[in-house]
């Protein structure tokens, strides 16, 4: 009888809901669950967590393992949690009292929570809000930079000056808000009410408020003793696929990292640290060792320093040296997961394109390039842990690939482009029949045109914006 995983993400995005479902579709050991979708939090409207929560108590007393996104816990989902208007402190702390009550009820189930560090900014509902994200996101910077170099005080001052007073009261509310459900996380690690607790650092910067929350938090855990039971991480929309890796590990296993062309110290867009510090923390996180002689490559492309975000500019130029050449074709013959690391928010067909052309395509088992690098690093440490114990799904990998390097690599900026042309606001008014039209065409005619892709899919914009993709497999 297979064991039961009930996982509440963070919301019904593909990369919380698709590509759990998908990946795991060869794992006949664990029965894994989630909420219906119909109950999870959007963009315009928070999870019905009266219905998860019935739910969760019907059914807790034969649930081996849940995973739980306190965020989507107590506010509803991830937009959520950045809202004032998503509940009180003293609301938040209630709902928390529920997960204690879950553990009473089955002492044996391991419950894993992940809870989000708040972004830099807020979010955007539309092309309107832009200006506030940035402002925001500068202000956040400049509060934690002025005070460490008088030279920004100028800056922060003129930033503030600038700034919507009700949304920067709104904001800070918010973050002292979310700070204090993050304390309470430790004083229910401390009581064994859940058994292990990651806070992941959502968008970021090497400068922000979060970094005194941060350091709160690290020292509360320390002080508890509690360190070995938790985690600190940049990321956030992997983190359920990174329980999953972490549940579904049978055990330690060993992977080569082909990481010779990353910079040492680099760090990406949205992050505040190294990019190789948290690949490292992810592996280990999952039981994953580094070994040489291992038969499974982890293939990072080479990283040319420069930080692109591919929601707001074109792919770089890109072209193998000789001597990288050499490097890359050295892993011939062996398993190949593919984490593509150069942009932020996609990846690059040529690279795959390069795997084909070198006969080295057939040995992908598994391939990521979304969003930040910790998201992409994240998906693909369950891809690793899946083919190690179970069997990879070429099907999920070929959407993997038409999500990431097509779509987000080179089919959204054209899509963005017609958009906007037609006065289409992309960032939260991208529905209707003309709208799925040109997405279904533009998409049809680039999968198309990439020999080792085959099969025909439909396509639609989940939150009607045009920054995430859901691929349907067409039978």
């Amino acid at each position: 009888m297979s064991k039961r995983i009930f996982i509440l993400p963070l919301d019904n995005r593909p990369c919380h809901y698709d590509y759990l479902i998908q990946s795991t579709k060869e794992v006949p050991d664990w029965s894994i669950e989630l909420p219906k979708r119909s109950w999870m939090g959007t963009l315009e409207k928070p999870a019905e967590l009266d219905k998860i929560t019935a739910y969760l108590f019907e059914q807790i007393k034969t649930i081996d393992v849940l995973i739980i996104s306190m965020d989507c816990w107590v506010f509803g989902g991830l937009v959520q949690a950045r809202s004032v208007s998503s509940g009180t402190l003293n609301q938040a702390l209630e709902r928390m009292k529920l997960i204690r009550e879950l553990k009473q009820i089955n002492p044996k189930v391991v419950i894993n929570v992940y809870s989000v560090i708040m972004r830099l900014t807020v979010t955007t509902r539309s092309s309107a809000d832009l200006t506030s994200w940035e402002q925001v996101f500068q202000y956040s910077q400049l509060a934690h930079r002025s005070q460490v170099d008088k030279a920004y005080l100028a800056d922060f001052a003129e930033i503030k000056e600038n700034l919507d007073p009700e949304i920067l009261r709104d904001y800070l509310c918010v973050r002292e808000r979310n700070h204090a459900v993050n304390r309470k996380c430790i004083d229910l690690l401390a009581s064994n009410a859940i058994d292990f607790c990651v806070f992941t650092q959502e968008d970021t910067a090497e400068f922000g408020l979060h970094r005194q929350e941060q350091a709160a938090l690290v020292e509360q855990l320390s002080s508890a003793g509690l360190s070995a039971r938790s985690m600190m991480k940049n990321g956030a929309d992997e983190m359920a696929a990174l329980f999953l890796a972490r549940v579904l590990s049978k055990g330690k296993f060993s992977i080569q990292i082909a990481d010779r062309y990353i910079p040492q110290g680099y760090v990406s867009l949205y992050e505040d640290s190294p990019v190789l510090e948290n690949l490292k923390k992810s592996l280990d996180f999952a039981g994953i060792a580094v070994d040489e002689q291992a038969k499974t490559v982890l293939m990072i492309p080479p990283v040319d320093g420069t930080r692109r975000d591919l929601c707001f500019e074109e792919l770089p130029a890109f072209e193998f040296t000789e001597e990288q050449e050499r490097y890359y074709d050295s892993f011939k013959g062996k398993a190949i997961a593919l984490c593509d690391l150069n942009t932020s928010n996609g990846g690059d067909l040529r690279v795959l394109a390069y795997l084909d052309d070198k006969n080295m395509f057939n040995d992908l088992i598994g391939y990521s390039a979304w969003n930040t690098a910790s998201n992409t690093i994240g998906t693909l440490v369950l891809d690793l842990v899946i083919h190690q114990f179970y069997r990879c799904s070429l099907e999920y990998l070929r959407v993997r690939m038409i999500d990431d390097a097509i779509y987000q690599g080179n089919v959204r900026r054209v899509f963005n482009q017609r958009m906007m042309d037609r006065g289409i606001d992309i960032w939260g008014n991208c529905k209707g029949e003309k709208v799925n039209i040109t997405l279904q065409s533009l998409l049809d005619d680039a999968v198309a045109e990439v020999p080792f892709i085959q099969g025909n899919y439909r396509y639609r914009l989940p939150w009607n914006r045009s920054f995430e993709l859901e691929v349907e497999v067409v039978k």
